[in-house]
């Protein structure tokens, strides 16, 4: 994984250098966010144990470094976040993360997209993204991507993507997987406010086991669906397919079905965005199975000033395996939260979040935690090389 991540880091300097050597078009900016966050589970303990509830202060400087030519965008950042805990100060850490891109446009018809994402955390499953909580223990990830949309004709185009993705974790009961991905999605513009899509994606897993087994599995999925706004102030978008995934041999492979439904609605002062999605994943960390991801989100915006902000939002997913249902994981996530904007460099936060997680089979673990958090925001930095 460590030569991976040398020959990515490698590329994309490669690919950035002649940019910043030109000092053509270059941005450097740098922001200081600091956040005290109350946190009634700051192990991440199941229910019936110590949960550690503690006070920690959170600081993460951020740098970012953009670079416009005439048809490429080049774009770096790097943020580390240390996390000091007043009570619990074994817990004290620090994470990282980075990322760099390139945007090409080749053409009048042809744009390019590549990125190399990578980050580290000690707080393991939380940063998965799947709705799943676990143990506390180190994690990283690192993810390549690349994608092509050609314009075929005045309706028409075609879009390609490639990725890579690695999962470690430093728990050896957990399990760490490699992902690779490919789709090819092709887009037809009935009308001036209606688009509809198709795509075919694969993906192919190897998982690493506990105690050095290892098992694969492949998928493949159909996709097809429409994007329409109706107004200006309202946007629908559905889409719904097959997936067949493959993990024990040519022909024993299971069938189920994908999906995703958006809407969006803006009003004068605020807006609403509820969307559902159903996909497989592989992020868990826990099994090697099929796992399906079902997850239903609702956000309200609602602007008090032109500088000030205030959202409510929930969250409903859950996590189940096949064939056997091993993994049966349901979470739930209510938030709210407020930003005011005093200066272009200046801003404030404060919010609040409440995670309940229900685990019904023999992966997992039931837990609940609440967050209090108040947070500050400066850019500290922002000019022309």
């Amino acid at each position: 994984m460590f030569r991976k991540l040398v020959a990515a880091g490698s590329f994309i300097s490669f690919l950035m250098a002649p940019g910043f050597a030109a000092g053509a078009g270059t941005t450097l900016r740098q922001t200081v966010m600091a956040e005290l966050r109350y946190d009634t589970n700051a192990r991440i303990a199941a229910e019936g144990e110590l949960s550690g509830d503690d006070f920690v202060l959170l600081l993460a400087p951020g740098f970012e470094v953009i670079n416009q030519r005439n048809k490429l965008t080049l774009t770096g950042n790097y943020r580390p976040t240390g996390s000091y805990y007043f009570e619990n100060q074994d817990l004290n850490a620090v994470s990282h993360s980075a990322a760099v891109s390139a945007d090409y446009t080749l053409s009048r018809r042809t744009s390019l997209m590549a990125e190399d994402r990578f980050t580290y955390s000690g707080e393991s499953l939380e940063t998965t993204l799947v709705g799943i909580q676990n143990q506390r223990g180190t994690m990283w990830t690192n993810t390549i991507f690349f994608s092509m949309n050609h314009i075929l004709t005045q309706r028409t185009s075609i879009s390609m993507s490639a990725s890579d993705h690695m999962l470690d974790f430093e728990n050896i009961l957990a399990v760490d997987n490699r992902s690779e991905s490919g789709s090819v999605g092709l887009n037809f513009q009935a009308t001036p406010e209606t688009q509809l899509n198709g795509s075919y994606n694969f993906s192919y897993v190897n998982f690493d086991l506990p105690g050095g087994a290892a098992s694969n599995q492949n998928t493949h999925s159909l996709n097809a669906g429409f994007v329409s706004r109706f107004r200006d102030s309202l946007l629908l978008s559905m889409s719904a397919g097959t997936v067949y995934a493959d993990s024990r041999g040519f022909g024993n492979g299971l069938t189920d079905w994908v999906a995703r439904a958006e809407i969006r609605k803006s009003f004068q002062r605020s807006s609403a965005n509820f969307s559902y999605t159903r996909q497989t994943t592989s992020s868990s960390g826990l099994t090697d199975q099929l796992t399906l991801n079902d997850s239903f989100i609702a956000e309200l915006r609602y602007v008090v000033a032109q500088n000030m902000n205030l959202s409510l939002s929930g969250n409903y997913t859950h996590n189940h395996s096949k064939p056997e249902n091993t993994l049966d994981i349901k979470s739930f996530l209510v938030g709210a939260s407020g930003t005011w904007q005093l200066y272009d460099w200046l801003s404030f936060g404060m919010g609040y979040s409440h995670f309940k997680q229900e685990a019904n089979g023999p992966l997992g673990v039931d837990l609940e935690r609440d967050h209090v958090s108040i947070s500050i925001n400066l850019t500290t930095f922002e000019g022309r090389l």
